[in-house]
């Protein structure tokens, strides 16, 4: 039985180690991924992908900026 589900609205990347590969899987989905990068590499991965993928407005400064973005992503229609 195949079952075709709708794409989620929003991705929400783990502060302390970022999705790395399973990230890109996200994005390349299209699903955008909402990330708080932190002092290790494993915490920045996710921010560098954003960058590079021209969406830094993904990338949250806080933990309560991180909490606003992934409300708008998953509330908004239009988005």
């Amino acid at each position: 039985m195949i079952v075709i589900l709708r794409p989620p609205d929003v991705c929400l990347d783990t502060p302390l180690c970022n999705g790395h590969t399973t990230g890109m899987d996200v994005l390349w989905a299209g699903t955008p991924m909402v990330t708080l990068p932190g002092e290790s590499l494993a915490s920045r991965v996710a921010s560098s992908q954003l960058v590079a993928l021209g969406c830094p407005e993904l990338i949250a400064k806080d933990k309560a900026d991180y909490e606003k973005i992934a409300i708008r992503l998953g509330t908004d229609k239009e988005l």
